[in-house]
């Protein structure tokens, strides 16, 4: 077997532009950090002073949604799962245009320190807590993945490990953190944006070539059965190539992201009235769309060019994340620079949605955690102790990153996985907030905690415990080509191991008990089935506890599916499920509000 070490070219030019690259946006979080070094508000550290530009705030957005886990993870899922993932951005699309009509509003009314302080309006502090830790939890996890799939492409290109280059990159993003505010993230994710792109066409344009052009391209993925965009039939709850279930898993995970999100809720509030945040959504889906269009091409020409030569199969690389960063060494290695400059774009990504997630969870900190231990605290404590606070989930999403690289699973799959088991719950919390008014307390704290439970138990059952093979077949790989000359046009010099026949269409069908069942649960469904069990659970509790009457509901905390003045008042009655209709004439600077009730009631 071939180690990897046999193909890596990273030369010194390429180290020269990797720095350079990553040196211009540190350099412009560095100097907003210097331009801001005596400004302690938590106004101008967490919000950017609440006068960022839309249209920069909707790229920020991008950038920090797609990261490396676009660049790497999508076109790994593209290369088995093929074409279907093209439902992907009109789910994106979806989710933006439902967070444009209802959330964007509703919080720029509200005008909260986190997007977890309506939970405390709306129901108690426990229940803010709660969630608040539940999705803590959940994204030290994620920005540990997400640091770890640079970790892996800058393996793949330089003799680095990935346990050192964890380290590495997970410093540069703490340290790069703990020095900016939101305005150095924002406008240096703008900047990202355009390398994490150029790198990811000029890899498309370059591969495109190597394989014979497009229409050879599409030919190869007929070929492998990847034509699935329009693969309705065999409707499988374990199905993880139906186009039902990449739209709703990706339409799910969206409308959390986009809605209920502390990264995203504070570039929301950055900007300076609900005109503008609505601007930044709208700016959002192009740069979103462009960036994982791309990416998801990459994954068909991922498909076309190790069409009869698996990698993985054939035992060059150690695992599918390592197969797009291959591909660059393969297509670049001839032309000094251009690995350095895509190796760059993947931390690009990485360093803009971990610098985001830490600014954002030191604020959940700060503003939800803290009060427990200091009662009092002024601007300049509370900036010095997120900054402190930054710091010490650096070092826990260093240390998960380093736990992670030690996992079996592709990374898309993990993430989609776990992220997904607790966002669900989350999801369905504030739906229940937001949507239902008879939810009381006692039931949002009961959905999420039993809804918690229930999707860890999948998750780690789909991981763990899952005995019974699945009976969806996906499409094949093969390795029968990889001792010749194959048709990418690529010399592949290492020797194949015997060829492993595709056994899928022969699968016997098997009998499911229920857990082996709830196990093989396709992952996309994770964030609509905990989204759902938690609305049941806490809907139903509410009820047994005695229901919050819909007449003492607070009507800024509450917000009616439909309510077009034009429609008949009955029917705006029934959309308002009893809540009243919220009083205007109460006092207003700009969208800020005079004064906010801090309870479910109005004063």
């Amino acid at each position: 077997m071939h180690n990897i070490n046999n193909y890596k070219s990273f030369t010194s030019v390429d180290i020269v532009l990797f720095t350079i690259v990553l040196a211009s946006p540190a350099f412009i979080g560095v100097f907003f950090a210097y331009r801001d070094r005596n400004v302690y508000t938590t106004k101008n550290y967490f919000f950017g002073g609440k006068n960022m530009h839309p249209v920069a705030v909707g790229i920020s957005t991008a950038v920090t949604s797609i990261s490396a886990l676009t660049m790497i993870g999508y076109p790994v899922e593209v290369y088995i799962v093929g074409t279907v993932f093209f439902w992907a951005p009109l789910a994106i699309t979806t989710a933006a245009m439902i967070a444009y009509i209802y959330y964007v509003p509703f919080y720029s009314k509200l005008q909260m320190g986190t997007v977890y302080h309506y939970l405390e309006r709306r129901f108690n502090v426990a229940v803010k807590r709660i969630v608040a830790l539940m999705v803590l939890i959940s994204e030290i996890f994620y920005m540990g993945t997400i640091i770890y799939l640079p970790a892996v492409a800058l393996n793949a290109v330089a003799p680095i490990e990935i346990s050192w280059s964890v380290v590495m990159i997970g410093g540069i993003c703490t340290f790069y953190t703990v020095l900016g505010g939101m305005t150095a993230v924002v406008w240096t994710d703008v900047v990202q944006s355009v390398f994490m792109l150029f790198a990811s066409i000029l890899l498309f344009i370059f591969g495109t070539n190597s394989v014979g052009g497009i229409s050879e391209m599409s030919t190869r993925l007929e070929m492998g059965r990847r034509d699935t965009f329009s693969k309705f039939d065999d409707f499988h709850i374990s199905s993880r190539m139906h186009p039902v279930a990449l739209f709703v898993g990706e339409f799910f995970v969206f409308t959390h992201y986009l809605g209920f999100s502390q990264p995203i809720y504070q570039r929301i509030l950055s900007c300076k009235d609900t005109r503008r945040s609505q601007q930044s959504i709208i700016s959002y889906v192009l740069p979103a769309l462009m960036i994982i269009s791309v990416s998801i091409s990459n994954g068909l020409l991922l498909y076309a060019y190790f069409q009869d030569c698996d990698p993985v199969l054939n035992g060059t690389l150690a695992r599918r994340d390592q197969m797009i960063p291959f591909m660059a060494v393969m297509e670049f290695k001839n032309i000094p620079g251009l690995i350095g400059i895509f190796v760059a774009a993947v931390f690009s990504g990485t360093l803009s949605t971990i610098s985001s997630g830490l600014n954002g969870y030191s604020a959940v900190i700060v503003e939800d955690f803290c009060p427990l231990c200091f009662k009092e605290m002024s601007e300049k404590f509370k900036v010095r102790v997120g900054k402190c606070c930054s710091l010490l989930l650096g070092c826990c999403v260093i240390s998960t990153a380093y736990l992670i690289s030690l996992a079996s699973q592709n990374a898309f799959k993990l993430i989609r996985c776990f992220v997904g088991s607790i966002n669900g719950c989350v999801l369905g919390i504030y739906l229940l907030g937001i949507f239902l008014p008879w939810t009381n307390s006692a039931g949002a704290a009961a959905g999420g905690v039993f809804g918690y439970v229930f999707m860890v138990w999948i998750f780690l059952g789909s991981n763990f415990l899952l005995r019974v093979p699945s009976p969806v077949v996906l499409p094949p790989v093969s390795k029968d080509k990889c001792a010749l000359s194959n048709t990418t046009g690529i010399t592949t010099p290492f020797p194949t191991l015997a060829s492993v026949p595709y056994v899928g269409d022969s699968l016997p069908t098997l009998g499911y008990s229920f857990d082996q069942l709830i196990y093989s649960v396709n992952f996309h469904y994770y964030v609509l089935i905990g989204c759902t069990f938690t609305m049941i659970v806490g809907l139903l509790v509410s009820f047994a506890a005695g229901p919050q009457k819909s007449s003492e509901a607070n009507p800024r905390l509450f917000m009616p599916i439909f309510d077009n003045p034009r429609l008949p008042k009955k029917l705006i009655a029934f959309f308002r499920c009893g809540v009243r209709e919220e009083d205007h004439g109460r006092s207003q600077v700009g969208d800020e509000l005079v004064k906010i009730p801090l309870n479910g009631h109005e004063d």
